[in-house]
């Protein structure tokens, strides 16, 4: 597994249905696959595959619980889960 630098990773939050998203995007390697990790105490992650756009932008969208515990996250490159 190897978590790669970003110049920059963006996050926007919305509403829809009633429930509330955090939308998080950063740049890759065009039509690369990554991975979008998410960990309540940056010691165990849990992955998602996720692929780079022709463009080379990542996206993920996730919800956001009211009163969860707070939420780490990240995209990283490798096939290590």
């Amino acid at each position: 597994l190897v978590v790669l630098p970003s110049e920059h990773v963006e996050m926007s939050f919305s509403e829809k249905d009633g429930t509330s998203h955090a939308t998080l995007r950063s740049s890759g390697v065009p039509n690369v696959g990554y991975l979008f990790q998410t960990s309540p105490d940056l010691v165990k992650w849990k992955s998602t595959a996720v692929n780079a756009s022709p463009d080379g932008a990542l996206e993920m969208t996730v919800p956001l619980e009211p009163g969860a515990a707070e939420m780490f996250y990240r995209f990283a490159y490798g096939t290590d889960q």
